[in-house]
């Protein structure tokens, strides 16, 4: 009974740094440099600040299996993957506003600060939900099973805390990129379509004027 508790403490554990280096400072960070975005500095600081953030990004994902090795496939899978999304995005948006409900629209205030946010959205973010849900939580949680897939589906959505009928599109870009990893040895794949599926909307808000 103590292993399985102990085994069980040191699996919560994974998710600490991951949250308060993945999720937390981005977003505090963001938050403070938007505050002082008239300081002539602002975005020099930012593009600092983003180099060694990327740099320990990269360092942590290496250093614990999840970027393992580069691969082509392993691309082209996330590359797939983000274009289902994308799609399935699309046709899912067009049949909610058929029934009345519409997209969240939380993006305006984020478009205003493109230049800002962009990497956030389209770079750090998708890397670390991917360590958090994929990474972590199905695979080292669950084995990637089928339960663990619907769980961190589950929890994915959840976290993006749009409580409606789109909730269902977050647990279906969940279920994605999930099964772009299958029978893959890291989350390089459900990275590269998550990246892609982002980089995807913030492109197309930006041509439709945001």
């Amino acid at each position: 009974m103590k292993n399985a508790s102990t085994t069980k403490n040191k699996k919560l554990k994974q998710l600490v740094f991951p949250l308060l280096f993945g999720v937390v400072l981005p977003q505090l960070t963001a938050a403070t440099i938007v505050n002082f975005s008239n300081f002539k500095y602002s975005l020099p600081v930012l593009y600092v600040l983003s180099a060694l953030f990327l740099l320990g990004t990269v360092k942590y994902c290496l250093s614990n299996g999840y970027l393992s090795h580069f691969s082509l496939k392993k691309v082209f899978k996330g590359i797939m993957g983000g274009v289902l999304m994308l799609g399935f995005g699309l046709v899912f948006s067009l049949l909610a506003s058929k029934v009345g409900v519409d997209a969240p629209d939380g993006l305006a205030d984020i478009y205003k600060h493109m230049n800002i946010m962009f990497l956030f959205l389209t770079l750090f973010g998708p890397i670390w939900e991917e360590v958090i849900f994929r990474g972590i939580i199905n695979d080292r949680f669950f084995g990637n099973s089928p339960f663990g897939i619907v769980i961190s589906s589950i929890l994915f959505s959840l976290y993006h805390g749009i409580f409606s009928l789109f909730l269902v599109l977050y647990f279906g870009a969940g279920v994605i990129f999930s099964l772009a990893n299958r029978n893959e040895d890291d989350i390089t794949a459900s990275i590269v379509a998550h990246i892609f599926y982002n980089t995807g909307i913030v492109v197309l808000g930006l041509v439709m004027g945001g």
